[in-house]
């Protein structure tokens, strides 16, 4: 009713919003080509990343959530009761949520196949690199769950992290948009490094040794907290604390 009102003062506006599809030249494509162009797969390809990690890292969190779920619902006592330690039922968790990780990659690989025809793609490093992703998806998470009180809280705050690191990793708005601040924080976020070594791989035609330090690093961060996670995990169920 108010928008009637003041139509006359504010339609038509006074702003027209108008897209254009560029090509790599600076030139509009004729009618008829789409988006199926040569920069539009290399937009795709750039976007692609920050996605598939923001996913992955949110996988392994519903993944080591559960464990913390199955206390609430006291199903962790049932198989606790038998000839099974609380590392087993960790490991075994952790386990599994890689393997939904690996399937989650295998889903999205497709079209990442897609934006990438006709590139050179280094196929084994891109292999590793999603496994030390996987790798630190799941220490992060295992660490996270591992020193909150209950399921609630690591949820609530997981969420912040996420978005946190995302957002300072570049995954979402890139790393050149950025305030100065946040590019000096992105180092310290695992969602840069995985995030810069898929870019790497399949937009700027890099090898394994470009995304080595990628790799290293996420794999570094992955031990230390997947070791730090099994470790409160398996206090807590030992306690009680998530049975």
């Amino acid at each position: 009713r108010n928008l009637t009102g003041a139509g006359p003062y504010l339609f038509p506006p006074v702003i027209r919003l108008e897209t254009v599809q560029l090509d790599r030249a600076g030139a509009a494509p004729s009618p008829g080509t789409g988006t199926d162009t040569p920069l539009a797969k290399l937009l795709f390809l750039l976007t692609l990343p920050g996605v598939t990690v923001f996913a992955l890292f949110t996988l392994a969190d519903q993944g080591m959530r559960d464990l913390l779920a199955e206390g609430r619902l006291h199903t962790l006592q049932r198989q606790l009761s038998g000839p099974v330690g609380a590392g087993t039922v960790v490991t075994a968790k952790a386990a599994s949520t890689a393997v939904v990780l690996a399937l989650g990659l295998l889903v999205i690989a497709p079209f990442a196949a897609w934006a990438a025809a006709g590139r050179k793609i280094d196929v084994p490093a891109l292999v590793v690199q999603g496994l030390a992703l996987i790798l630190a998806a799941i220490g992060f998470a295992a660490a996270l769950y591992g020193l909150m009180r209950n399921e609630r809280q690591g949820a609530t705050l997981g969420s912040l992290f996420y978005l946190a690191m995302a957002f300072s990793g570049g995954s979402f708005i890139p790393l050149d948009s950025l305030p100065g601040a946040l590019r000096r924080l992105a180092p310290f976020s695992p969602f840069y490094w995985a995030s810069e070594g898929f870019k790497e791989l399949l937009a700027r035609d890099g090898t394994f040794r470009d995304v080595l330090p990628n790799i290293a690093i996420l794999t570094g961060m992955g031990v230390v907290l997947l070791a730090l996670g099994s470790f409160l995990l398996r206090r807590r169920v030992l306690r009680g604390a998530a049975a």
